[in-house]
Formats: structure tokens, sequence, C-alpha cells
């Protein structure tokens, strides 16, 4: 019996794990903008920025297609931007 090539299955849960990540990391964000306390400010901008520095890590290790590409670049950049206009070095 032959089996199938676990690196496709590996690819594509790779890279539903960086969407959850970029999710999560935007998340983070909204959730900066809207409290009251400097302290969960500081942690949730601390985890969106731990969330998009593995991204970065992660993704050029993954076969992604051309338009998969594009969507990640584009909430990647959303994300950087966001990150420093709170004041946060991606």
């Amino acid at each position: 019996m032959v089996r199938p090539d676990p690196i496709p299955k590996s690819n594509r849960l790779g890279i539903e794990f960086l969407d959850t990540e970029l999710k999560l990391a935007h998340t983070f964000m909204d959730s900066a903008a809207i409290s009251q306390y400097a302290d969960r400010i500081m942690q949730s901008h601390k985890d969106a920025q731990i969330a998009y520095r593995s991204v970065l890590h992660f993704l050029p290790r993954l076969k992604l297609s051309p338009e998969e590409q594009i969507d990640f670049d584009r909430r990647l950049e959303a994300l950087r931007d966001r990150l420093v206009e709170a004041g946060v070095q991606p």
C-alpha cells in the first residue's frame, strides 16, 4: 500500500496555522484599541507583535499559491501598519 505524501497536508496545516495566527494578532490589536487599562494594552500589543514575528518566521517555509501569498502579504502589511501606529516595533 502506497502512503500519501504528508508534505502537502503538512503545508496546508501550516498555512491554516499562520492564517489563524494573523487573525489572532489582529484580535489582540482590536482588544488593545478598546482597552482602558495600560497593562492590558501593552500585553495585547506584545502578543500581536509576537504573532506577527512568528508568521514572518514560518511563512517562508511554506509553499503558498500566488493568491495566498498576496493575501498574506496584504494582511501582514496591515498588521505591521497597526503595530507601528500603536508605537510598537514590528
